[in-house]
């Protein structure tokens, strides 16, 4: 065997027992030494799907699918096709995934009912799931579990059961439902389906214990689940899910403070990756000509703060483009702050520095000019002692630059507003998580426009201007100073 088929090999037997780190660098390896069998770039593009390398798994799919298309192989082209439909449909590209289903189908047209056809059935499953007509998802999950035993699946037996099951919890027929969800979750631990199809049910489980309020349930499957992902080197993507599931249920427990923890540290790694490029775009050119006179107060030299700076990002691009002007960095977050630190000393900023430190009870020698927080006073535990002791470290006449998000105060007032559901579902699971596990207010990331301008004014502040964030649809921009004495 020379050297380019042993490589080929040992990316098919690190495949095999799901080593997706080793599969992906041997087979990247492989193909750099010549073209790789359809089959193989199917392979390549599970192990690197699974590392959440989503762009590179697609690219191999579609490679795949062109391959089997070019060979004659149209079964094997519409699963190809199938499977790229399944990543656009993940990536919430309806219509891409769509079109892609449309392939598949076209190609099984003429075949006889084989495996294929069952796996274009469950995305009609999953379409019909929320629809009108339930007798027919019923009907159609359970010719997707025969299509299933027929031929030996185990994967469209387990998703027959679960949709069937979905279905019936939805009727109101609870026994009947769970009893075949749990026939579908069994299938996910007995290692007879394929990861990725084995995590799918299980997403589809959680949703339906959440439904009914099965906490339980809900928490004996997700710790079942966390063992068997165990067994999964490098399951990035559904580790990540599986952990905040859990989070999901130590919320629905009152366990806070475990809940918070299963954010830490890749939470940090979540918000510096969101903040990071809208700081990098807007900051310096949008934000802060949104106050008068700051720019020019900044160039001649300012005392500055960021308030639960997290990975001080912010921080180090307006220390760079301010010399004359000092910063400083409050957070608790000690993962956070040793990364701003880190990032400040690799820029050579000697203007800048960060601090662990409650924001709650901050006091400072001298006051500062101005005050910066980027979305963070609404997951305080204690958010009017914080707006309270910003007030105290301004001195008379400092400028206090609020990014919050900018909706209403009250549900009514965000009916359309359309991205209040998710700010509704992101401050469920983490805004409110972080100060009610410390026994803290819970303001949550919807706390509004009406109850940000009552609270400034409880702690003192001056006159209030609001404008909406240039660039950002999700926030808010508020203004206001420390009156003059």
């Amino acid at each position: 065997m020379d050297q380019a088929a042993e490589v080929l090999q040992a990316a098919r037997d690190a495949y095999r027992r799901r080593d997706w780190p080793g599969a992906r660098e041997r087979f990247t390896a492989a193909r750099a030494a010549g073209e790789l069998a359809a089959e193989d770039l199917e392979a390549f593009s599970d192990a690197a799907w699974w590392l959440g390398e989503v762009d590179e798994s697609l690219a191999l799919l579609e490679e795949a699918y062109r391959r089997h298309l070019d060979e004659g192989r149209p079964r094997s082209a519409a699963m190809a096709a199938i499977g790229v439909a399944f990543h656009h449909f993940l990536r919430g590209e309806g219509v891409v995934g769509s079109g892609w289903m449309g392939r598949a189908q076209r190609l099984l047209q003429d075949e006889p009912d084989n495996v294929e056809h069952g796996y274009a059935r469950v995305f009609e499953l999953e379409a019909g799931l929320d629809g009108p007509d339930p007798a027919a998802v019923i009907a159609d999950a359970r010719w997707v579990k025969e299509i299933g035993r027929r031929h030996g699946d185990p994967n469209l037996v387990a998703v027959g059961c679960l949709f069937e099951g979905r279905v019936l919890v939805k009727q109101g027929r609870v026994v009947e439902g769970m009893a075949l969800l749990d026939e579908a979750m069994l299938a996910v631990l007995s290692e007879e389906l394929r990861p990725e199809w084995a995590g799918n049910i299980y997403c589809h489980l959680m949703a339906a214990f959440y439904e009914i309020a099965d906490v339980r349930r809900a928490a004996e499957w997700t710790e079942a689940t966390t063992r068997w992902l165990a067994s999964l080197p490098a399951a990035v993507l559904f580790t990540g899910v599986c952990r905040i599931h859990r989070s999901q249920v130590l919320q629905l427990k009152g366990a806070w403070t475990q809940a918070e923890r299963e954010f830490r540290p890749e939470f940090t790694d979540v918000m510096d990756g969101l903040g990071r490029g809208t700081f990098d775009e807007l900051l310096l050119a949008d934000y802060l000509p949104l106050v008068p006179g700051l720019t020019e107060r900044l160039t001649a030299g300012a005392r500055v703060a960021d308030v639960g700076c997290g990975t001080g990002h912010a921080i180090v691009l307006l220390a760079g483009a301010y010399p004359a002007s000092t910063f400083v960095g409050y957070d608790l977050a000690e993962d956070a702050i040793a990364r701003a630190r880190a990032e400040a000393a690799a820029a050579g900023l000697a203007n800048a520095r960060f601090e662990v430190r409650d924001v709650a009870r901050l006091a400072v020698e001298q006051p500062f000019d101005v005050v910066f927080v980027f979305d963070a006073v609404h997951d305080q535990v204690a958010p009017a002692e914080v707006l309270d002791r910003i007030h105290a470290a301004l001195a008379p006449g400092g400028r206090f630059v609020m990014v919050e998000p900018g909706v209403s105060s009250t549900p009514e007032g965000n009916l359309a507003n359309p991205l209040a559901p998710m700010l509704y579902s992101v401050s469920t699971l983490h805004c409110l998580t972080v100060s009610l596990a410390h026994g803290g207010a819970g303001l949550g990331a919807t706390w509004g426009e009406q109850a940000a301008r009552r609270m400034l004014a409880e702690a003192g502040f001056g006159d209030v201007a609001v404008h909406q964030a240039p660039g950002d649809p999700l926030n808010a921009v508020f203004v206001t100073s420390r009156r003059e004495a």
